[in-house]
């Protein structure tokens, strides 16, 4: 089976724009920006996680039963 890698086109003005924004690479922020992530809120909150925004373990099905 072969795959073929599709690249996104480049947006060199958001990626500047955020990477000013945030204080990261832009090719950091075109990375983000080619995952989906468009927010800086969103940008910060996925590079700076915290415990407290993980998802309860307990909703992953039958989660009970393993542990």
């Amino acid at each position: 089976m072969k795959f073929r890698w599709r690249v996104a086109p480049a947006n060199a003005l958001l990626a500047s724009q955020l990477a000013h924004r945030l204080g990261i690479p832009p090719l950091l922020a075109q990375c983000l920006l080619n995952r989906g992530f468009s927010e800086p809120e969103a940008i910060a909150q996925f590079l700076q996680p915290r415990l407290r925004h993980l998802a309860d373990p307990y909703q992953i099905p039958n989660m009970a039963h393993a542990v």
